[in-house]
């Protein structure tokens, strides 16, 4: 709320802030949403501002910014060859810049052309120009950014605000959608007149996660708690963890980053060196806010 971004240790000491010469006093439009580039040397910070701040975090300094929203950011994502940046606003447009220039290659509008939050922002890890958007009136849709056309679409998904959109780390059609009407639906790409199968959720889904085998899928709530399904069978949770329920709602939720033999051998891999504050469980980062081994 106050405009700062802090950068944190995961031992949790402060590393530092960000505009590094302000304070909570100089009244800086608030923050809503935050991105790292591949390998961490970049980050994204966005909200009431109506601009995506781009830092080094190697100099600590503003390196660039992505302009053309008309309303407050809510929601960025990073794909293609992840040089591409994607940002939903509260009008519901959601623009394309390139990271690398600074400059719009794109702007998606809303099917319905009313304005309507873009919650959530998610690229496919396979196809790597597809774009899953999830909307506060409900509507779920993908986008093939280099076509610049909506492939995808499922008006009113949902029967609530549409919290988060996820896709398949293993199968390129397969992605899902969580809402606050306490549903998981899943929809195949192709298949643009129903949904493939849902799940029954006792709390309102706020965000979610795949792990990177395609079969574990983690559900925030609003409640606080985390339930983590195995696709193999629905009828139940795997397990439910109690993460925040006195504290308020998951905001975010993650699996730690899957490296195979092959990629610990190679020198050039690079370390995932963000994390989400908040205990871990089962590889599984809860909730929190950003942070950052800089």
């Amino acid at each position: 709320e106050d405009g700062l971004v802090a950068l944190s240790h995961h031992s949790g000491a402060l590393l530092g802030m960000l505009p590094p010469d302000k304070t909570a006093e100089d009244g800086l439009p608030a923050i809503e949403a935050l991105l790292f580039s591949e390998g961490s040397r970049y980050l994204c910070s966005a909200g009431a501002g109506r601009v995506v701040d781009v830092w080094d975090l190697k100099k600590r300094t503003k390196v660039r910014q992505l302009r053309g929203h008309h309303s407050t950011v809510t929601s960025l994502a990073m794909g293609g060859n992840k040089d591409l940046i994607a940002s939903g606003c509260e009008d519901g447009d959601i623009l394309l810049h390139k990271l690398s220039y600074g400059t719009l290659v794109a702007t998606l509008k809303p099917e319905t052309g009313i304005p309507d939050t873009v919650n959530c922002l998610s690229f496919s890890a396979i196809k790597k120009f597809n774009l899953g958007a999830a909307h506060d009136n409900g509507d779920v849709s993908v986008w093939d950014c280099n076509a610049r056309k909506r492939i995808s679409s499922f008006p009113r998904a949902h029967t609530a605000p549409a919290t988060s959109v996820v896709f398949s780390p293993v199968h390129r059609l397969l992605y899902c959608s969580g809402g606050l009407d306490k549903r998981i639906v899943f929809f195949d790409v192709n298949n643009r007149k129903s949904f493939v199968k849902e799940i029954q959720c006792s709390e309102s889904v706020s965000c979610m996660a795949f792990e990177y085998d395609g079969v574990s899928l983690a559900a925030g709530t609003t409640a606080g708690k985390v339930f983590m399904y195995d696709l193999r069978n629905t009828k139940q949770p795997a397990c439910v963890i109690d993460a925040h329920s006195r504290s308020g709602g998951v905001k975010d939720v993650k699996f730690k980053n899957h490296v195979s033999k092959r990629s610990r051998a190679s020198p050039s891999t690079s370390r995932d060196n963000m994390s989400r504050s908040g205990s871990k469980t089962n590889n599984l980062t809860k909730s929190g806010s950003s942070s950052n081994n800089v």
